[in-house]
């Protein structure tokens, strides 16, 4: 039985999120520490859980220190809403892109 799937690539999502250099080298360290890479051409994770590591990292990352809690949250809130423009309800996000 073959199922279809639909994914959106990493580096689209970066570009779309519009992170600085140093905060995808944030996300990088940070955000993706729990998955496993194997040599697959895709490395696929859901949608929320994907969501969850940006969030996690945005949190706890040298590069948003700065910020208040209160700033931390609304940088969150906004994320989350561009997330959801470019990522359907169903599609996986693929690290490998």
């Amino acid at each position: 039985m073959a199922h279809t799937v639909s994914f959106v690539n990493y580096g689209d999502l970066l570009e779309h999120l519009q992170f600085t250099d140093a905060e995808v080298g944030v996300l990088g360290d940070l955000a993706w520490t729990g998955v496993s890479y194997g040599d697959a051409d895709y490395t696929l994770v859901g949608n929320r859980f994907a969501l969850g590591c940006i969030l996690d990292a945005i949190a706890y990352g040298e590069v948003w220190e700065n910020l208040d809690g209160d700033e931390v949250q609304e940088l969150q809130a906004q994320v989350s809403a561009k997330f959801w423009e470019f990522v359907g309800p169903q599609d996986y996000v693929n690290l490998e892109g």
